[in-house]
């Protein structure tokens, strides 16, 4: 029901300074953008912050070692929206100046509920097959001895990173389904 949108807004400078000034202009604009657009401020989370050099060698010379030519800034952030808005809040923040759509994946915003609920499903399952094989060896389960949770795992759908023009067309975004896994092992005593 939600998407988690990993957005990041890069610059590059010959100063740290110069590249920080202008990064942060662009993240202040996709923030408020973001705020405009209804998403509230405990769903736009900062995900990462990089300042990294950037070098250059110069090839006539030989053994010279590298020296910095500039720097990068990266400001990346996850916004958390109903998924039937993913494709609009990237527009948005494309437009607004973010430069890379890192991840788009989907989930449930409270996926305790989801995960309880299949362990159940998976528990019922397992007793039912143990119930059908004592069947079939003539026995009843006259006891359960233990059940042992082995994992809950959640496969979500996810996109592939990728930039797009401000000025394109509306962005599809289809969010799948979300699956969840479980794996329970139950022993128990027939006679």
């Amino acid at each position: 029901d939600v998407a988690f949108i990993q957005l990041a807004v890069v610059t590059e400078a010959a100063t740290v300074s110069a590249a920080q000034q202008e990064n942060a202009v662009l993240a202040n604009q996709v923030y408020d953008r973001l705020i405009a657009a209804g998403i509230e401020k405990d769903y736009i989370k900062t995900s990462q912050y990089s300042v990294i050099p950037l070098y250059t060698q110069d090839d006539g010379k030989a053994n010279t070692l590298p020296v910095i030519r500039g720097y990068q800034i990266i400001n990346g952030f996850t916004v958390t929206v109903n998924s039937a808005r993913a494709g609009e809040i990237i527009d948005l923040a494309l437009q607004a100046g973010v430069n890379q759509v890192q991840t788009v994946r989907f989930g449930k915003l409270d996926e305790s509920g989801a995960k309880n609920a299949v362990l159940q499903m998976a528990v019922r399952d397992a007793l039912a097959k143990a119930e059908s094989m004592a069947a079939a060896l003539g026995k009843q389960i006259s006891r359960i001895r233990t059940v042992t949770e082995s994992g809950v795992y959640v496969q979500f759908p996810e996109l592939a990173r990728y930039s797009k023009s401000a000025d394109s067309a509306a962005t599809p975004i289809s969010p799948g389904y979300v699956q969840f896994n479980a794996n329970v092992q139950l022993v128990v005593e027939m006679q």
